[in-house]
């Protein structure tokens, strides 16, 4: 992109989740939303104040003009029909960043895989734990050999943000990693229910192994992140050993 020049996105979900992206897309000088869709009317209604009377809005994808084509779209809808959004929106050539978990079988996300990989097109995770910039300084510091060979990651986290906590690990211990071996339990209990209704433990936790000798290992718990107390009580945090 030469100076000046923006770079056109679309937003697909405009749910509690979905009004992050959109924030963020507006914020951003560089980008421009040229769209939005979602399934709800109430929801397309509220997004068009902040967004603007030249976004173009509507309920499904097919219906969004052919003219809105977007350098890249953000898909964050309920994970039970993200993949197949994204799916489609990677077979009408247009780029993928989609929200965690980006699908919930292997064949679905083979599926984006291949689709991406057969157009050329960038498909993204929104896996923002990663990229914070305590995290970053961290992996660079591990990449320039500052600790030694990462041999263990210890994390305690939310079992809601579990997909984060791996992310965590598996930047610490290597992306490229195999695991070879898993030990695992869950605690019943309070626990919760995620966005789509699927139970959720109170408490789980586990070790991974991976093919360089290197270990994953989890503490995570039920944790309500909209609760300053429930918060204060959690034992988030990340750490790794080195040799």
């Amino acid at each position: 992109m030469s100076e000046g020049e923006r770079f056109d996105v679309a937003l697909v979900g405009a749910g509690r989740r979905g009004w992050a992206h959109l924030e963020m897309m507006l914020a951003l000088p560089e980008l421009r939303l040229v769209g939005v869709c979602d399934t709800n009317a109430d929801r397309l209604a509220a997004v068009r104040e902040p967004a603007g009377a030249d976004v173009v809005t509507a309920k499904k994808l097919a219906a969004l003009p052919t003219g809105c084509r977007p350098g890249c779209a953000v898909v964050s809808t309920m994970q039970d029909t993200l993949a197949d959004l994204s799916c489609a929106l990677l077979e009408a050539g247009v780029p993928v960043l989609a929200e965690v978990p980006p699908a919930y079988d292997a064949p679905s996300m083979h599926r984006m895989l291949e689709l991406a990989e057969r157009g050329g097109l960038a498909l993204g995770s929104v896996e923002n734990y990663p990229r914070t910039p305590l995290e970053r300084l961290k992996q660079q510091l591990i990449a320039a050999g500052a600790f030694g060979r990462v041999q263990r990651a210890e994390i305690g986290g939310s079992v809601g943000h579990k997909g984060h906590e791996i992310a965590l690990a598996r930047h610490y211990l290597g992306v490229g990693a195999k695991p070879v071996r898993a030990r695992g339990r869950s605690l019943a209990g309070r626990g919760f229910a995620s966005g789509e209704g699927v139970a959720m433990p109170e408490r789980l936790s586990g070790e991974v192994e991976l093919d360089h000798g290197g270990v994953a290992a989890f503490e995570l718990r039920a944790v309500d992140v909209t609760d300053r107390a429930s918060l204060d009580q959690a034992d988030l945090r990340s750490d790794f050993v080195a040799e």
